[in-house]
């Protein structure tokens, strides 16, 4: 009995080990790195089936490897052991007890997903109703007596369909024997078949074709041919193929026999019937706001409407439906497609997460509790926007011109973001000749030929110019006559380069592309105002014609909008000219028709232009145009009069140096378009991003933290009092621009602090210098200040390469226009990444500390409980983050976790920080191997944050940004090598 009980304690001491627990998440790690790198050529499915779903599979082909799900099971028993362990030793830890409660539970969850989860999706015409879904990937052969009308149908589902079985079916009373099946088939026509028996098809296949799975099983289409044996001997070949628009029917006898091969069915409890599909726009793009289906459906026999939207799913009797996808048919009917879901672990995920997040706030907060020291915990720290500022106006201000709106990007903005982005798109900069970008502008709309020689298009590749044959190697900016004579060459080219695949083209042909839609904007941008500038060609020579057009006898500058106030005038004089000899035109006629015919030609040409800047009226600010186009209305409006009116008067005003009478014009135009947009809260922001642009928030925090991080550096080696309260208080400086750069972008955004990539180095380098902050008045050992100087500083580095792609503040795609989870899950997963970052960085300081320290010493000490702490916050949010994520694709796709590379990314996160807990507390791992550790998590964090994109694979693949794939290589190099180098050396001593 005792040896039994001896053994038995022994398994169990086993089954709670730590280092079990390390090497469960270790192999998960592995696992989920490999399985992530295998979707770049094998697809989403392939991995999922190989990695994720497998008890083990053979690496190499020979070598059995361990797959997610025995790993997974093995975890989830090491877990329920060690929460038996901590109830039997009555150790009353309960933040680690919840913790492992919540992952417990989240494992319950998702095998109950796995074994009893079904997704299916329903496409819908308007009008059109069914209570039946269909599966993703799985098909089936459906056989009924009879036509279309209303029938008994049995069904075969595809796992049994193999070639030479045959399968007997009592309901219809049939054979069916499987001459030949494939997955994925093409279908081949008459004239590609050569056989005396042609089978029975709807669509007239004669024949299939084996073809290779696709990547994405979807994508897939079986066929199969079939010999059908009837009860009264009768026999047939038929054809069946999925894409089929007719089914198959057998007469045999006199019963018909139909069948069909279609994706399996799923019966739901309810017909859902779609009345009405919409999708908005973001104004002016093709990017979708939104989806949203009004469908009825059957409660009770009852009809009840019901709108299922993105984000916004519906709940019915244990199935959830969401609003997938869309298509449209060959005559442009929209079909809406909603996945249907049933999960009976639906909310499991969510206890068990907000369990996990309890027990790990608990778990950490008791650590800090006890290591303070009875320092007070709560920290008020104060976010505040002391700064404020005016521009001096002269002569040459533009301050007018830029508060006006534009609608670009499905955005209403100033016209001084506008500037700025065409500027950037240009030239790589928001400035020109250190001046702001909104000066370029309007000397490039209201004076076009003033700025042919300004060089504003960047060539950085030679070879780009060499191939478009520009006599010159030399890199950097060019102007618009440097690259005209290359034109036509350009556009060769260029043509030559669209035609390719994207993977075929070469870094030269990318930037040839890049240049010639550059100088397609650029050339028409300068036309953008053609309007409302002087040309020769509109003067009005002959005095008869002048006095009939109303046109004053010293007038001096004409333009095509002259010409527009008199097109009635000028219809008049040459309206009966066509029953006159062109022999017999007076002078004043022959006039009149050049003018006219010059109108109807200019009229053609100058269309479709930038800056969409007049919101037509009637349709608020949904609808906005640039001012060829209101012209090309008809200029009936007296409205559009007036506004293309204060334009001819602002271009003229410009031309002339009148600054009175330029703002005059500016401020009425600002006006009109006001009374237009009416209660719109759209442009309500102009000023604050006006103010936001002119203030460079950032630019000042960057000095600030630069400032702090040389003074950090050098009160390392000084213990002056002055020198630490001037870096605190530079740091303090820093947060403020920076907190209020963060504010203003919500303002105007309307959204929470990340939407993009942009965004996020912007709210990870505050969260990090606050972190910094934070920790320096816990230890007052001037790592913090170090920290936030330095990861403020770097950070806000990077964001200005990200800042040059275009908007920052740009509308979102459908699926995140939900400010509650950007709110929640991108915050979250965001402020997880600092304190990773912030972990590695002190992982770094406690390296060199390291050389010249005892591992017993007080500051070394310090600076391990310093990265202790930031990386149990890291983790916490981490975990809190990649949970909210899945719950946000719960309610968005109906799925809790797919194992996309971008959740895989956030996983890593956190099981590399788990790794690493559990291995110092099971002792594996001394200080050393923990900063070690701690410094190679800032790789898995910029891999998840970052490197995901370089994939192009996964829902969250946008983002990619062109040169991340060698800076990103060459950091994960250096913080490799520098952990090699650095523990190599600790321990030799």
């Amino acid at each position: 009995m005792s040896d039994s009980r001896t053994i038995f304690q022994k398994i169990f001491r086993r089954l709670t080990s730590l280092r079990l627990t390390v090497i469960c998440l270790g192999f998960l790690m592995a696992l989920t790195l490999w399985g992530t790198l295998y979707q770049v050529d094998n697809g989403l499915f392939a991995a999922q089936q190989r990695f994720y779903r497998s008890w083990f599979f053979l690496a190499g082909g020979f070598l059995p490897f361990p797959g997610t799900r025995l790993v997974l099971t093995v975890l989830f028993v090491n877990l329920l052991c060690a929460m038996g362990f901590l109830l039997k030793m009555k150790v009353l830890r309960w933040g680690i007890l919840l913790i492992h409660l919540g992952l417990v539970l989240l494992l319950v969850g998702g095998f109950v997903t796995f074994y009893h989860g079904q997704e299916s999706y329903l496409s819908l015409r308007e009008g059109e109703g069914s209570n039946l879904s269909s599966d993703y990937r799985e098909w089936e052969v459906a056989i009924w007596k009879g036509g279309n009308e209303r029938r008994i149908v049995t069904a075969i589902d595809d796992a049994l369909i193999e070639e030479g079985a045959s399968i007997s079916l009592d309901g219809p009373g049939i054979t069916l024997t499987v001459q030949e099946y494939h997955p994925n088939a093409t279908p081949l026509g008459p004239m590609q078949v050569q056989s005396a028996q042609r089978p029975l098809n709807g669509t007239g296949i004669a024949g299939l074709q084996k073809a290779t799975r696709n990547r994405d099983p979807e994508k897939d289409v079986p066929g199969g041919v079939f010999i059908v044996s009837a009860p009264g001997g009768e026999k047939a070949l038929i054809l069946l193929f999925g894409n089929d628009s007719r089914p198959v029917v057998f007469n045999a006898g006199d019963e018909d026999y139909t069948f069909v091969l279609r994706r399996k069915r799923q019966s739901l409890p309810t017909v859902v019937k779609l009345i009405d599909f919409k999708r908005e726009m973001h104004s002016g793009t093709g990017m979708a706001k939104s989806y949203s289906s009004l469908v009825t459906i059957l409660p009770g026999g009852v009809e009840r409407q019901v709108l299922i939207s993105m984000n916004k799913p519906l709940r019915y009797r244990g199935y959830t439906f969401y609003q997938a996808s869309f298509s449209e048919t060959g005559t442009g009917q929209e079909i809406s497609t909603l996945a249907v879901v049933k999960n009976y672990g639906r909310l499991v995920p969510y206890i068990a997460t907000t369990v996990t997040v309890v027990g790990l706030a608990l778990h950490f907060l008791g650590m800090l509790i006890m290591k303070a020291h009875r320092k007070k915990l709560a920290v008020a720290l104060l976010l505040f926007c002391g700064l404020a500022g005016t521009a001096s106006a002269d002569v040459h201000s533009v301050d007018s011109f830029a508060r006006l709106p534009v609608l670009e990007g499905g955005r209403v903005m100033p016209m001084d973001s506008y500037a700025r982005l065409k500027l950037l798109q240009f030239s790589g900069k928001s400035t020109f000749d250190r001046k702001p970008a909104v000066e370029w502008l309007a000397r490039a709309v209201f004076t076009p030929d003033q700025t042919r020689e300004s060089k504003v298009f960047l060539v950085d590749n030679p070879d780009v110019l060499q191939a478009i044959g520009i006599p010159t190697e030399e890199r950097g900016r060019h102007s618009y006559n440097d690259l005209a004579p290359a034109a036509a060459k350009l556009f060769e080219l260029a043509q030559a380069a669209s035609g390719m695949e994207k993977e075929a083209r070469t870094v030269v042909d990318n930037e040839i592309l890049r240049l010639q839609n550059n100088l397609m904007d650029y050339s028409a941008l300068l036309g953008s105002f053609r309007f409302a500038q002087p040309r020769d060609e509109f003067r009005v020579n002959n005095d008869e014609l002048r006095e009939k057009l109303g046109f004053a006898a010293d007038k001096e500058e004409w333009m095509f909008a002259d010409m527009l106030t008199v097109a009635s005038a000028l219809a008049r004089v040459i309206e009966d000219m066509d029953l006159v000899d062109q022999q017999a035109w007076t002078p004043a006629q022959s006039e009149a028709f050049t003018l006219s015919s010059l109108l109807y030609t200019w009229s053609q040409h100058y269309s479709n232009l930038p800056i969409r800047m007049i919101p037509l009226r009637g349709h608020g600010d949904d609808v906005w145009l640039c001012p060829w186009d209101i012209i090309g209305l008809g200029f009936q409006d007296q409205a559009d009069r007036a506004a293309i009116g204060d334009l001819v008067e602002m271009a003229s005003a410009y031309r002339h140096g009148d600054q009175a009478a330029f703002d005059a014009a500016a401020e009425s135009f600002e006006d009109e378009v006001s009374a237009r947009l009416g209660e719109s809260t759209r442009a309500k922001h102009i000023e604050s991003e006006i103010f936001f642009n002119k203030a460079k928030l950032f630019y000042r925090a960057e000095w600030a933290y630069g400032l702090a991080f040389i003074l950090a550096l050098w009160s390392i080696t000084s213990q002056r009092k002055w020198l630490y309260r001037m870096t605190a208080a530079l740091i303090v400086l820093g947060l403020i621009p920076h907190t209020a750069g963060i504010l203003l972008r919500m303002q105007i955004m309307g959204r929470p602090p990340v939407t993009n990539l942009y965004a996020t180095f912007i709210f990870v380098a505050w969260i990090c210098a606050m972190l910094g902050l934070i920790l320096e008045y816990f230890q007052r050992n001037k790592v913090g200040l170090f920290v936030a100087g330095l990861s403020g500083l770097a950070l806000l580095l990077v964001s200005g390469r990200f800042g040059t792609e275009g908007d920052t503040m740009g509308v979102v795609v459908a699926v995140l226009d939900s400010n509650f989870w950007l709110a929640t899950h991108v915050v979250c997963i965001t402020i997880g990444y600092a304190g990773c970052f912030v972990a590695g960085v002190i992982g770094h300081i406690y390296l060199l500390q390291a050389f010249h320290k005892k591992e017993d010493d007080p500051v070394l000490l310090q600076t391990y409980e310093s990265m202790y702490g930031a990386l149990a916050f890291g983790l916490t949010f981490a975990f809190l983050g990649t949970m909210l994520g899945g719950v946000w694709a719960d309610q968005s796709w109906g799925r809790f976790w797919g194992w996309d590379p971008k959740e895989n990314g956030a996983l890593l996160i956190v099981l590399w920080s788990a790794i690493l807990f559990h291995a110092r507390m099971g002792g594996m791992i001394g200080y050393v191997e923990t900063a070690a550790g701690c410094v190679l998590g800032v790789i898995w964090v910029l891999l998840a944050w970052l490197g995901v994109n370089l994939l192009g694979v996964g829902l969250h693949s946008y983002g990619f940004t062109s040169g991340l794939a060698g800076a990103l290589y060459l950091s994960i190099t250096v913080e490799i090598l520098f952990v090699l180098i650095t523990v190599g050396l600790l321990r030799r001593r």
